[in-house]
């Protein structure tokens, strides 16, 4: 089948010229899903054949330009399209080396997006964030990275939106590799309305970030001045135990932060309570008092879990060269630093936070062995060991960024080995069945000790022995059927929460029980793998994303038993 074509011109809105080099792509979402792209000729020319039937939507991006945007687009309806594309606002500047005043004609740089201009024409800030987005996906002259709106607090998830809320707004971020700029001068395009600042780094200066400019149509190009320091010389070399040179070894330099500034930008902020003052009230955890407590506590939890060290994000990175050394240049001299080294077949190493001094500093990191684990799950049948695990779960591996649970599969016999473990204390859990929820509810459990016992300490290139009892799924359950104007209500939702017994404490909102289950074609429903407790059933319609509750009621599960829960309703008792 030879499909539609989608055929036009892009031109510039201003002054008609054609537009060269522009990406065309229509995209189509769904079960069809497909994206189709053409790059627009000297005259701004695409043409895309062989297109399926349906809606698609448009994007078009130029360098120097606004990003065009648009929906709903049927190329068996519109096969001829033309697209006016707005020139985007500029800033221009020259870079300098402090200390002389001289140019510097190569460096990397990009425009760091700080915040929107007020609105004066009542335009929503969700067009301010589209064009905002499409601008950092396009090709943009100069390269441009947005940073964040500062009013955001908990909506985007960009790397550089991650970055600014760790290190503060005046950390600058990576521009890039140096490009030739002729008489240090640049010219950053393609822009939106709004404030910025520019983030350079050159070969032997500190990275820096410039003060903020003002970017708006009618008040022509800001021209940004841009000085450089020079920076600190660090280098060092990577060896085995032996002292051997270990090459090809991922080696970061990674800028320290205080946990509880994450954790608090993790688990809410503020005195207000959890989501704090606004349209949707005061907050559903409470003001001050309980809700700034849960969040005091969960951060406690999180700086256990982390491993109580310190926190970081990767500011450099390079790889150890065939003699083993590397070298990190330009760093300020005021910024605490670690460095983090991994390599394959061997414990990842971190150093403790050091301040780069003057001159040149020699570190020679030692990368040790990986750990092995060993041991017999107690209490398995021969029969489970093909649905039985053992978790091996590090406390502190999340804040490194390795991976913090490793799981293997036992014999018939009950009996496992983990190789290549990092070192580290480790909690050892072995279950049959799905139990991770109530893993980690335990483990969250021993973590909020303030002294907790962990299960194994292994060392680099030692093997250790521990034998895990086994845990196995709780057998209890919630069952029963559910009638709709005297006929079974095929597709309600049923769900059982479990009921909090006395005082929260720390951790215990990992311990949330919940499981839910769907009415059948009969009117009967079950949800198994319940432990003994006090649960809150809720049945609601199938309806919309949630639906309406049409029933709730409170039951016992004892241990291994199972409850039961019906319910009867009529048409207006939904409305």
């Amino acid at each position: 089948e030879p499909g539609f074509r989608f055929m036009g011109t892009v031109v510039n809105k201003s002054s008609g010229e054609p537009i060269a080099a522009a990406t065309v792509t229509l995209r189509r979402e769904g079960r069809r899903r497909g994206t189709y792209s053409q790059h627009t000729d000297e005259q701004g020319r695409f043409t895309i054949d062989h297109l399926p039937d349906g809606e698609m939507s448009l994007q078009v991006r130029a360098n120097g330009y606004l990003p065009f945007d648009q929906e709903a687009i049927e190329p068996k309806n519109t096969p001829n399209f033309d697209v006016f594309m707005e020139p985007g606002l500029k800033i221009q500047g020259l870079v300098v080396d402090a200390a002389t005043g001289e140019p510097l004609d190569s460096y990397g740089i990009h425009a760091v997006f700080i915040e929107r201009l007020p609105s004066a024409d009542g335009g929503t800030e969700a067009n301010v964030r589209r064009n905002f987005g499409a601008m950092m996906g396009g090709r943009t002259r100069g390269r441009t990275r947005g940073l964040a709106f500062a009013s955001d607090q908990g909506g985007s998830r960009n790397d550089s939106f991650k970055r600014a809320r760790r290190w503060g707004a005046q950390m600058p971020m990576d521009p890039g590799k140096p490009e030739p700029h002729p008489e240090g001068r640049f010219t950053l395009d393609g822009l939106i309305e709004g404030v910025y600042a520019v983030d350079v780094a050159a070969p032997g200066f500190q990275r820096t970030r410039s003060t903020t400019v003002t970017v708006a149509r009618g008040q022509g190009v800001p021209n940004l001045p841009v000085q450089l320091a020079r920076g600190v010389v660090l280098a060092g070399v990577v060896q085995d135990d032996e002292g051997a040179p270990i090459a090809g070894a991922e080696v970061q330099l990674r800028a320290v932060f205080n946990i509880d500034d994450n954790a608090s930008n993790m688990f809410g902020g503020g005195a207000q309570g959890g989501r704090g003052q606004g349209s949707r009230g005061q907050g559903s955890r409470g003001q001050g008092g309980r809700g700034q407590a849960d969040r005091n506590s969960r951060r406690d939890l999180m700086r256990r879990f982390l491993g109580g060290g310190p926190q970081s994000e990767r500011y450099m990175e390079v790889t150890s060269s065939t003699d083993g050394t590397f070298t990190f240049d330009g760093l300020p001299g005021d910024t605490s630093f670690l460095i983090r080294v991994r390599t394959e077949g061997r414990a990842t190493l971190e150093t403790e936070p050091f301040t780069p001094g003057a001159g040149i500093e020699d570190y020679t990191i030692v990368l040790k062995g990986l750990a092995r684990l060993e041991g017999k799950v107690g209490g398995l049948l021969p029969e489970e060991a093909g649905d039985a695990r053992v978790y091996a779960i590090r406390v502190g591996a999340m804040g490194q960024g390795r991976r913090p649970f490793e799981e293997a599969t036992p014999t018939s016999d009950g009996e496992y080995v983990f190789e290549g473990l990092e070192p580290g204390n480790y909690l050892i859990r072995a279950s049959v069945g799905d139990n991770r929820r109530r893993i980690f509810a335990d483990v969250w459990g021993t973590i909020k000790n303030e002294n907790p016992q962990f299960d194994a300490a292994l060392v680099a290139g030692e093997t250790a022995t521990f034998n895990p009892e086994l845990v196995r799924q709780p057998q209890g359950s919630i069952t029963g059927n559910v009638m709709l104007n005297g006929q079974p209500a095929t597709g309600c939702r049923v769900r059982a929460e479990k009921v909090s017994e006395g005082e929260r404490g720390p951790g215990d909102w990992m311990r949330r029980g919940r499981q839910s289950g769907t009415v059948d074609a009969d009117g009967t429903y079950k949800i198994t793998g319940l432990e003994a407790g006090s649960y809150r059933v809720v049945i609601s319609s199938a309806s919309g994303r949630r639906g309406a509750t049409i029933h709730t009621e409170t039951v016992q599960v004892l241990e291994g038993g199972s409850a039961q829960v019906n319910a009867s309703v009529a048409t207006g008792s939904l409305q």
